[in-house]
């Protein structure tokens, strides 16, 4: 738990060996336990497998063996309907046994199944295991009930929350010397970085997590942080960058028997970025019939799921993709998922398009767009917009398409999405009548340069269109483009000169007009 996980081992399989056989399941447990912090996720199950065997019924080893393998079972999602069951017993003898800290892990691994499975019991897991949390100080801080807790309130869509704990948890962590955490606690925060939007940022920590992990020699974490890391590559575009990732992802997670989620997802989502849907269900969807037979429903668990469904309807898989929705979108729906229901609605829109059901597609889409939100999930929302102004296009509908293409490419360009920028300029230049004018600004761009012209300061903008910080500054790199102006003063001179109505009078095919340049 130092972070020396090869000579922890060394000297239990030492000690294993001088051991009677009917004394040995504790160090067994240990062990497995040291087995699944290092490399093998695999061996470490079985590993608790061999300690359960040899623990005495309702002792201490028992319950021990009970929450590893289930929490060894949660990491590979599998059987964990069986893990559930596990974490259970585990924590009925370690209540039984007074031992607080056993009852609260076992209670925090039963929390993250259930989680996993869509059940609605989660909720009361993890209020169980935060009860006893008092207990747990001395624990190392992955093990503490409010890390599992904390990775379910990220899936249940509390993103800003769970950020702050977990930076909270991994200054604890070094402050405590707790070496063996902090890789996991920054993995987690740099998913929820890509949740954000923010890729650049989700990198950096990565890269951090990476060697942290190497140093304390968790090969496993090691794949997980560099397939974290791919996703982020992915998303901005960073294609050798992403795919060198994903591949040394998959590398490690093959020698140590981890499931390569996440190095799966990088590089779906970026074959499907670059138009290849073919190549991104390759990756993608053996990964979704995985989680499918082993009943994980939680859409937060689920991220890669939406590019699998989006890669289907692409290639033309019409009623496979029909039935993954149909899966998602029931369990997002029951669950009350905000962001999982929004990723269905753009599912759903982009089946209809391809169903040539134009009418009931913007329907969806339309949904789409108002369930996500520019500050907090930029990307989603540019998907979303850039898949409504698609349909609004085939609709004939070309202003309000241009709008929503407009709007959609900002947010791309605001988060460094460099092959969805791509796509939405493609998009854009589908777009037949008069085009936009030189200079012209998006709704989104008017509404920004209209209250930095007052005076307004960057983060004052993003509070008043409940905007992050840097999409505002992203629309206002773009307005400052436009309109050839290099500062505040020459933004408010060129909107003062020509007296244009920023907030919105544009009433045809194209944005508001350009302005010429300032002096």
């Amino acid at each position: 738990e130092a972070g020396d996980t090869d000579r922890a081992r060394a000297l239990l399989e030492s000690e294993l060996k001088r051991t009677a056989v009917g004394e040995r399941a504790e160090l067994r447990v240990a062990l497995a336990r040291v087995t699944s912090l290092d490399d093998d996720v695999r061996e470490a199950s079985r590993r608790y497998e061999e300690a359960l065997g040899e623990a005495a019924p309702g002792s201490r080893s028992e319950a021990l063996a009970q929450e590893g393998l289930a929490a060894t079972l949660f990491r590979l999602r599998e059987r964990l309907v069986d893990a559930v069951e596990l974490s259970e017993k585990a924590a009925r003898t370690a209540r039984a046994l007074g031992a607080p800290e056993l009852e609260a892990e076992s209670l925090g691994t039963k929390a993250l199944s259930e989680a996993a499975l869509g059940r609605i019991e989660a909720v009361e897991s993890c209020e169980a295991a935060l009860s006893l949390q008092p207990a747990c100080g001395d624990l190392p801080l992955l093990r503490q009930p409010r890390f599992g807790v904390t990775v379910v309130r990220f899936w249940h869509d509390d993103l800003t929350g769970a950020q702050r704990v977990f930076e909270e948890m991994s200054a604890l962590a070094a402050e405590r010397g707790d070496e063996s955490s902090i890789p996991y606690l920054v993995v987690m925060l740099a998913q929820i970085d890509c949740a954000l939007g923010r890729f650049s940022d989700a990198v950096g920590r990565a890269e951090a997590g990476e060697s942290l992990a190497v140093q304390a020699g968790q090969r496993t974490l090691h794949g997980y942080v560099r397939a974290v890391r791919a996703v982020a590559e992915a998303h901005l575009g960073r294609i050798e960058e992403a795919e060198r990732s994903g591949t040394q992802a998959f590398e490690l997670a093959g020698r140590t028997g981890a499931v390569p989620i996440f190095a799966a997802w990088a590089l779906g989502h970026l074959a499907l970025a670059r138009g290849d849907p073919v190549g991104a269900l390759e990756q993608l969807a053996a990964l979704l019939e995985h989680h499918e037979r082993e009943g994980i429903r939680e859409p937060g668990a689920l991220p890669f799921a939406p590019d699998a469904i989006e890669a289907l309807v692409d290639a033309g898989r019409l009623q496979e993709a029909a039935q993954a929705l149909g899966s998602y979108e029931a369990a997002a729906e029951r669950l009350e998922r905000t962001r999982g229901v929004a990723a269905a609605r753009r599912c759903r829109g982009l089946l209809h398009v391809a169903q040539g059901e134009l009418e009931a597609a913007v329907h969806e889409l339309e949904a789409a767009v108002e369930l996500t939100s520019e500050a907090e999930t930029p990307f989603e929302r540019a998907r979303s917009l850039m898949a409504l102004g698609a349909a609004l296009r085939r609709s004939k509908r070309r202003r309000d398409a241009r709008a929503r293409l407009e709007e959609a490419l900002a947010l791309f360009e605001g988060v460094g999405a460099a092959l969805w920028v791509r796509r939405a300029q493609g998009e854009l230049a589908r777009i037949s009548g008069r085009a936009a004018t030189p200079g012209a600004l998006t709704p989104a761009e008017q509404r920004v340069a209209s209250l930095v012209a007052e005076g307004k300061t960057n983060r004052e903008v993003a509070a008043a269109l409940y905007l992050s910080e840097r999409t505002v500054e992203g629309n206002l790199s773009h307005v400052f483009g436009k309109l050839g102006v290099r500062s505040r003063v020459q933004l408010a001179r060129a909107l003062a000169s020509t007296k244009q109505e920023v907030l919105g009078s544009n009433t045809g095919d194209s944005p508001v007009s350009g302005v010429p340049l300032a002096p």
